[in-house]
């Protein structure tokens, strides 16, 4: 997962890259991300997340703008409990809805963040979990 700030005062003449920050984890494959940023420059990231160890799951990560913009390590939101295809269910077909739904956002009121994603769970329904951060 990448995300890039891009600089575009100088548009039409030119634009410029203020920050490139990449999330990558040897062992996981990351995938699905929604970027909010909030007025101090603060970025929050949600995205998916699997492994050959970890269920599909919803995990969250940030940068803080005093800190140089590095990416924390991922924190899971919510931990997928099965697998995407295999077993004795019936969901939607053959296969378990997961990362449909991804979104993080700016709260208008004070200044938190809010998001939401859609980790593997209960084959019978949708399964969405919200979280949300607030920097100090």
């Amino acid at each position: 997962i990448r995300v890039v700030e891009i600089d575009v005062s100088n548009w039409p003449r030119g634009i410029s890259i203020k920050h490139d920050l990449t999330l990558a984890a040897a062992k996981d494959w990351n995938g699905f991300p929604a970027v909010a940023v909030d007025g101090n420059g603060n970025v929050l990231v949600v995205h998916s997340s699997t492994s050959r160890t970890q269920f599909p799951s919803v995990e969250y990560t940030w940068s803080i703008a005093k800190e140089k913009r590095a990416l924390h390590p991922s924190e899971v939101l919510k931990a997928g409990a099965i697998s995407l295809v295999g077993g004795n269910y019936v969901a939607w077909g053959d296969f378990v809805r997961f990362a449909d739904y991804f979104a993080a956002t700016v709260d208008p009121v004070d200044d938190s963040m809010w998001f939401i994603g859609q980790y593997a769970g209960d084959p019978s329904r949708p399964t969405v979990w919200v979280g949300q951060v607030i920097f100090q």
